[in-house]
C-alpha cells in the first residue's frame, strides 16, 4: 500500500521503499536495505526526506500496520540512507536502522517544510488518543521529542482489529492545514 521513492534533482531515480526494503536505482535491494519496521500493509508506510545541510543523507521514516494488531509492531522509527556508499548507489547506515521514535501509533504520516524553508516537521497520529506527533527534523537531525497537539476525535477501536489505525495525513500545499482520514469513522472534525 504505502510506498516512497527520491529522484535527483533531474528526476533520475535514487531509491525507492515499500517500508520494508530498500531498492537502489538499479532496482536491487541495498546491502542493508532489508528489514525496515513499515510494512507494505500500512497506509502510508514510508516517508523519505532529505537530511538538511548534507546533500548525500536521506531520513526513511516507517511506520508498522493497524497499531501493532497485524504483528505486534506499533512504532514510528527512522533510518537514514547515505548516497556515498556502495559506490554511489547508497545504503542504509547500519547504527540507524530502525531508530524508534513512538509507539504506539496509526499508520498516517505525512511531512511538510518548515517555515524557514530548509527544515522539516513530519507528522504521526498517536494510537488510542486524538494527539499528532510532530517531529523537528533540521541540519542536526530528528528532534526525538515530539512537539503534540491534541485535535479531533481520538483513534482507537475498528471492529476489535485496530482498524482505525488505517488512514492517512495531508498536509495542505502551504503547510497550514492537515487533513485525517479514519477507515471506520463516519464523522468529519
Amino acid at each position: 500500500e504505502g510506498c516512497a521513492s527520491m529522484s535527483d534533482t533531474s528526476g533520475n531515480l535514487l531509491f525507492y521503499t515499500n517500508g520494508e526494503t530498500v531498492w537502489n536505482a538499479n532496482n536491487d535491494t541495498m546491502p542493508n536495505g532489508s528489514g525496515l519496521l513499515g510494512s507494505i500493509t500500512s497506509t502510508q508506510s514510508a516517508l523519505i526526506l532529505p537530511f538538511p545541510s548534507h546533500p548525500d543523507l536521506y531520513f526513511i521514516f516507517t511506520v508498522c500496520p493497524q497499531a501493532g494488531y497485524v504483528n505486534g509492531c506499533s512504532s514510528l522509527s527512522y533510518s537514514v540512507l547515505d548516497m556515498s556508499l556502495d559506490s554511489g548507489l547508497g545504503d542504509i547506515i547500519d547504527s540507524t536502522k530502525n531508530t524508534f521514535l513512538f509507539s504506539p501509533v496509526t499508520e498516517k504520516l505525512t511531512a511538510t517544510q518548515h517555515a524557514n524553508g530548509q527544515d522539516y516537521w513530519v507528522v504521526a497520529h498517536e494510537w488510542d488518543s486524538n494527539n499528532f506527533l510532530a517531529y523537528l527534523i533540521d541540519s542536526s537531525g530528528v528532534n526525538i521529542t515530539p512537539v503534540i497537539s491534541s485535535a479531533g476525535i481520538i483513534n482507537s477501536g475498528g471492529y476489535g482489529m485496530n482498524l482505525n489505525a488505517i488512514g492517512s495525513l495531508k498536509f495542505s500545499i502551504d503547510g497550514s492545514l492537515l487533513g485525517s482520514c479514519l477507515q471506520y469513522h463516519d464523522s468529519i472534525f
